[in-house]
């Protein structure tokens, strides 16, 4: 009874989780889709570049939202609903401070930021006019992927779902009307990315406003002490959340290079996909993370085995089945982007397939890091993080495309994958070993 209990609570967070970040993956998928149909290759290979930035936007949120989660619902689990709020409304002055100061710079700095982002001469002026309306709209975004954290720490993951659903469909329509209706091009797409976030966010306020959970808005509820435990909380999530940004930034600037812009289009195409596969696994790690912390908080240790073991077996199927799945249809997969286009269709069916390969462990190595940032091993998590998105994934880049060629860049990610997957079980076994020791000792005191 107990295990179906626990079950029942864990989908009751997860499935919304899940829904609420597969329809915030649309934001960048449909504007793929519409802008390859209407406005062209050149034009994909411009949203790719950008790619990294909007990941950037949504790591921040993350970085301060999920690091307040995790103590917001500690202090729920040990009943203490005021310290839990002073977390919220700390979070929520970051969260705008923050966002105010990178729309400002990214406006001002917009070139510099098109050519950070690996836009030579011919592509900066595209990748401006999609950049500038997330820039104007990031507050937007970055405050929406917020509020519904806060609501699955609040108890209320299924109003968060609501909100980004309907964020996702006003996306999808404004893309179709200012891309084919008023003929804007790029800059609809960025335009239409830009207001989706503004519908999620006017469904999502009156619950705090109105104080209809343990949670609400308090302006005096601001609290310096706190500052520095949500940053340092959330850097694993920031990580993990940025890593599709890292990886997509360090994939660019060796594909533009080797396969130039149709190898960037190409590899756009694989990362809609992979962005489809990865919010599983962070739809999940995003659900449990409020029933572990939770439950440490409480100190209900076969609560957090249970929710731990069984987010780790939904990951391994989801693996598993994705990848059969992209490897047996990545032909008809990519031609919903790629069109009549034979020669990218061809560059990406190769690629998606090699590529795919790594999603069979990417799950694993996501939940291991959000399992150890939801106990507050926050050290833990952040060194595992950086060596899953950056270490494995740039040695790679840098060393098998220069003995196998364009292979070695579909290669790299299963190899980072691989690599992290060893990492995190040399921990969990030296983890577990002194647990063992530790009760040892006690039992011998």
């Amino acid at each position: 009874m107990e295990r179906k209990k626990n079950l029942k609570n864990m989908l009751r967070y997860v499935i919304p989780s899940v829904t609420a970040l597969m329809v915030n993956s649309v934001y960048i998928i449909v504007d793929g889709f519409f802008v390859m149909k209407g406005v062209g290759e050149k034009a994909l290979a411009a949203v790719t570049l950008s790619v990294p930035f909007l990941e950037a936007l949504i790591a921040v949120s993350m970085l301060l939202s999920v690091g307040a989660g995790i103590y917001i619902s500690y202090y729920l689990g040990k009943g203490s609903k005021n310290t839990a709020n002073t977390v919220l409304n700390t979070s929520l002055a970051l969260l705008f401070l923050v966002s105010a100061v990178i729309s400002i710079s990214g406006i001002v700095f917009l070139k510099d930021l098109a050519r950070i982002l690996g836009a030579d001469e011919t592509m900066t002026e595209l990748v401006c006019d999609y950049l500038k309306y997330l820039l104007y709209f990031s507050p937007a975004l970055i405050l929406s992927y917020a509020l519904a954290t806060f609501l699955r720490n609040d108890n209320k993951p299924g109003l968060g779902m609501i909100a980004m659903i309907f964020g996702g469909l006003a996306n999808g329509i404004l893309d179709y009307v200012f891309i084919f209706v008023f003929n804007m091009g790029i800059e609809g797409a960025g335009l239409a990315t830009g207001l989706g976030p503004v519908f999620s966010i006017l469904i999502m306020m009156p619950h705090f406003f109105l104080k209809k959970g343990d949670l609400y808005f308090r302006l005096s509820a601001f609290s310096f002490r706190y500052c520095k435990k949500i940053l340092t909380a959330g850097i694993p999530a920031f990580i993990t959340e940025y890593s599709l940004g890292i990886v997509t930034y360090l994939h660019n600037f060796v594909i533009i290079r080797i396969l130039g812009e149709q190898g960037v289009a190409a590899y756009g195409i694989i990362g809609y996909v992979a962005l489809i596969v990865l919010t599983f696994y962070l739809g999940i790690s995003q659900g449990i993370q409020p029933l572990i912390s939770m439950a440490y908080g409480a100190g209900k240790d076969r609560e957090l085995k249970f929710y731990t073991r069984v987010s780790f077996i939904f990951a391994g199927i989801i693996g598993i089945v994705s990848t059969a799945v992209i490897i047996v249809f990545a032909r008809p997969i990519t031609e919903i982007f790629s069109g009549n286009n034979s020669e990218l269709t061809a560059v990406t069916v190769y690629g998606l397939r090699i590529y795919s390969v790594n999603f069979i462990l990417a799950g694993i190595n996501i939940l291991a890091i959000s399992i150890f940032q939801s106990v507050q091993k926050v050290k833990t998590a952040s060194v595992i993080a950086v060596i899953r998105s950056t270490v494995f994934v740039y040695a790679a880049l840098m060393t098998l495309p220069v003995f196998f060629g364009s292979l070695g860049i579909w290669l790299s990610m299963p190899f980072a994958e691989a690599g992290a997957f060893l990492v995190i079980l040399g921990i969990c076994i030296f983890t577990l070993r002194d647990e063992k020791e530790k009760r040892a000792e006690h039992v011998i005191l």
